[in-house]
């Protein structure tokens, strides 16, 4: 019996190492499924992806805040392409809190080795330029 016991420990003992090696994943995939989620950044402002969400931060009064917040359009699963915005809430300057605004733009987005991307033809948006994670 002692014999079955021991074996049997042996066993939850590899299962449990087993798991614990399979269960830990290091790429930024695992979180929604794009290598694209994550926090990026320009300077002082963050763009953070979540799936197809996003919120873009930047510095206000001083303070980093939310400015506005939104879902995107984009085929994450291609290094470069169209990206349309589709804002949902803008912050509102007289009292500093995200209001509903929406309004939609398109513009075109590129990936250059995975922790850079680069966004263009956005006039109402400020995401123009080069972000890094």
């Amino acid at each position: 019996m002692a014999n079955k016991k021991t074996w049997l420990g042996i066993l939850v003992m590899v299962l449990v190492f087993g798991m614990t090696v399979v269960g830990c994943g290091d790429d930024d995939s695992t979180s929604g499924g794009s290598p694209y989620d994550g926090t990026w950044s320009k300077g002082t402002d963050r763009l953070i992806i979540s799936g197809t969400n996003y919120t873009f931060r930047q510095v206000y009064s001083g303070t980093l805040m939310d400015i506005s917040k939104g879902t995107f359009v984009a085929d994450l699963s291609a290094t470069s392409g169209a990206f349309a915005i589709n804002q949902t809430h803008e912050i509102n300057t007289s009292n500093g809190q995200l209001a509903p605004n929406a309004q939609t733009e398109t513009g075109t987005f590129s990936s250059v080795g995975g922790n850079t991307l680069v966004f263009a033809g956005f006039s109402n948006f400020p995401v123009n330029g080069t972000w890094t994670k």
